[in-house]
């Protein structure tokens, strides 16, 4: 049963006075402030969350920022001087899931964006890009597909970064690809839609205006391509409504005047100039079950006059939670998929912040919701806790990470050989990660050999850039004051069943089994990676990237790294 199927059913009927032959109304409202549904959608409590261990809390952390790309290093979080075989968390971060919800309510300031731009774009004194300055290499080409993943990588946590991801996480479902893939778009559309995105966001717009600005927009006509197809496609994708096929060509009567043009003439939105006078009634109810819609409905003569109906229509907040919900709950029933759009709905949700943190912050969601990751969760987030940094230049996961994801055809990070194209497909992303053979094999040797067993973008080191001797301090290494290259300390003074737990904690959220440590141990003991010093076993000075190889290698392979797991 399709979860689609069931919002009509549960909503139509309470709607039914709703739904009469009339004017089509205006989308309208725009919310302010945070939002905090009861019901099955009911937020984390503080009480909960304190109730779980420490490591615990760790796991939930990184779920919360892993599901917006981001993570939090081992070191920051807990205090590594009390060791981790009973992690102690840092002052600071306790009630840690309460601080990320402030820091995305918190907008940067202008200095703050302007910093990042100048990062990203490598802006010099006249605010004119420089690629010699910037940290990132984009490709002249498909840049608008890359540079959403540099922007939430380089927002510090916050309302610019929470949108930046609820945009690049719109831009990929049915509702708003932009669907390069068609002869039809080009990458002017990608960075179109996704900058139409990020404006409403930022500006706090309902989800219903959001809908009804893209709706006539020729990034959304260039996917559809015809009046009758114009309708077919916007009551599939918001309102989950699929048989529709009367109402369709009702719609295509209605916006008869407008038309794409052909390749030769770009695709573009045009008009006859020779709009429709006859009224034509969607979306009229089978009150008694014959197959005749014969009742109720709504008059449309333009197609503005459509756009307004479907972007204020009943069904639309529940469709578009539901949307969200299938990719952040992907393994949850449907009973539970459509109890949590029940809750936020009815608890007042207007704007996609509302749908998308009424889910993100649910208990549900934080501690019962197990799925497999995207790659980007996966992949970025550890990026994130194993303190990668791009200066290192090591493999792909050099200043080109982006365009090697989300572009570059002949990397092994390219996301399309994983079935998960970036703001591509027509459809947009299935809610599923796809886990084929192919796909996931591709998944799989992307994490591991680009990032987890290559050391050298997470190490830690000295480089020479420009003829400057920079410290790049990394997961391990950092430097002395005369430039000597050096452990950290507080990483030398770890255990080595500690600097175990510190390995897994940072890739696996959680920390080694003592099964893991007794064949880990013995294995590190016999490639020479640990002595024997008075009885105590230590790591070698200057070994803890060869460990790290093998415990991460070792990793790669089970299955919980590519989950959200239960707590």
């Amino acid at each position: 049963m399709n979860i689609t199927k069931i919002y009509p059913l549960l909503i139509l009927g309470a709607t039914a006075a709703v739904l009469q032959a009339c004017d089509p109304g205006l989308p309208s409202d725009s919310a302010t402030g945070d939002f905090s549904p009861s019901g099955f959608a009911e937020p984390l409590s503080g009480s909960d969350y304190e109730a779980l261990s420490d490591a615990e809390k760790y796991r939930v952390a990184n779920k919360l920022l892993g599901t917006m790309y981001k993570g939090i290093p081992v070191d920051e979080f807990f205090d590594l001087s009390a060791g981790l075989s009973n992690p102690r968390i840092n002052p600071g971060y306790e009630n840690y899931i309460q601080q990320v919800r402030e820091a995305i309510n918190q907008d940067l300031s202008n200095e703050q964006v302007r910093n990042v731009q100048t990062l990203i774009n490598g802006l010099d004194e006249n605010n004119n890009p420089d690629p010699d300055r910037a940290k990132y290499r984009f490709s002249d080409s498909e840049r608008p597909k890359e540079e959403p993943l540099a922007l939430i990588q380089e927002y510090p946590l916050s309302r610019h970064s929470f949108v930046a991801w609820m945009a690049h996480f719109l831009a990929n479902t049915i509702m708003f690809s932009p669907a390069e893939e068609m002869e039809s778009t080009n990458l002017q559309d990608v960075q179109n839609t996704y900058k139409r995105l990020v404006n409403g966001l930022t500006e706090r717009n309902s989800v219903r205006q959001i809908i009804r600005s893209h709706l006539p927009s020729v990034q959304r006509w260039r996917v559809a391509r015809t009046p009758e197809n114009t309708g077919i496609e916007g009551f599939e994708l918001y309102l989950g409504l699929f048989e529709t096929k009367e109402d369709s060509v009702r719609v295509g009567t209605a916006c008869k005047d407008l038309y794409l043009t052909d390749e030769d003439d770009g695709y573009e939105l045009a008009s006859t100039n020779f709009g429709n006078t006859d009224p034509q009634v969607i979306l009229q109810e089978d009150t008694n079950g014959d197959g005749v819609h014969d009742s109720g409905g709504f008059f449309i003569t333009t197609c503005d006059d459509f756009y307004n109906v479907l972007s204020g229509h009943p069904l639309v907040m529940p469709r578009a939670c539901e949307v969200i919900a299938n990719y952040l709950m992907a393994e949850r029933t449907l009973d539970d998929r459509l109890a949590m759009c029940e809750s936020i709905v009815n608890s007042g949700a207007v704007t996609f912040e509302d749908l998308f943190k009424g889910i993100l912050f649910s208990r549900e969601y934080l501690l019962n919701t197990e799925r497999p990751k995207g790659f980007e969760e996966t992949f970025m987030s550890t990026m994130n806790t194993l303190r990668w940094d791009p200066r290192n230049n090591s493999g792909e996961v050099d200043e080109q990470v982006w365009r090697n994801m989300a572009t570059n055809t002949f990397r092994r990070l390219y996301m399309r050989n994983m079935g998960w194209d970036t703001m591509t497909l027509k459809i947009g992303r299935t809610p599923n990660v796809p886990l084929d053979a192919l796909s996931f094999a591709n998944y799989h040797k992307a994490l591991r050999e680009q990032l987890l067993i290559n050391d050298g973008s997470y190490e830690g080191r000295i480089s020479n850039i420009d003829g400057v001797d920079v410290v790049i301090d990394g997961l391990f290494y950092t430097a002395d004051a005369e430039m000597n290259q050096i452990v950290k300390p507080d990483i030398a003074a770890l255990t080595p069943t500690d600097f175990l737990h510190f390995l897994f904690l940072s890739v696996l959220q959680r920390q080694a089994g003592g099964t893991e440590i007794t064949e880990l141990l013995t294995v590190l003991q016999n490639s020479g990676h640990l002595e024997n010093d008075n009885g105590q076993l230590t790591v070698r000075e200057f070994r803890q990237d060869d460990i790290a190889r093998i415990v991460f290698d070792y990793a790669s392979r089970l299955p919980e790294l590519y989950y959200f797991k239960q707590i």
